[in-house]
């Protein structure tokens, strides 16, 4: 995520501690400053919730410029370009089912 400034460490433990938005408790397992980069960030969460990063931050008074989703369980985006999209592999869709402890595929 890529912020209007720079997180204060105060909002940081917020972040990770926890915060209340719309009657919900949201939290980041993680939030980790990206080298080189002001006002970036990499915010580990084990649940998203509907709009948790954005929310989050405006908590704290401050403003999401840009958001990118890098990874979901273990598959990451890796070098797929911007717009494009592709087909996951049967591999791929039953190691996310495994990760979300969901037994066996539905769809398959």
């Amino acid at each position: 995520v890529r912020l209007n400034y720079p997180l204060p460490e105060t909002a940081r433990r917020r972040m990770l501690s926890g915060i209340e938005s719309e009657g919900e408790m949201l939290h980041a397992e993680e939030v980790s400053p990206v080298p080189a980069r002001p006002s970036e960030y990499l915010i580990t969460l084990r649940e998203g919730r509907k709009r948790q990063v954005r929310r989050m931050v405006r908590e704290v008074k401050l403003r999401v410029l840009t958001l990118q989703r890098i990874s979901v369980g273990s598959l990451t985006l890796g070098t797929l370009p911007v717009g494009k999209v592709r087909a996951l592999s049967r591999a791929e869709v039953d190691t996310l089912f495994r990760e979300a402890g969901i037994a066996g595929n539905p769809g398959a």
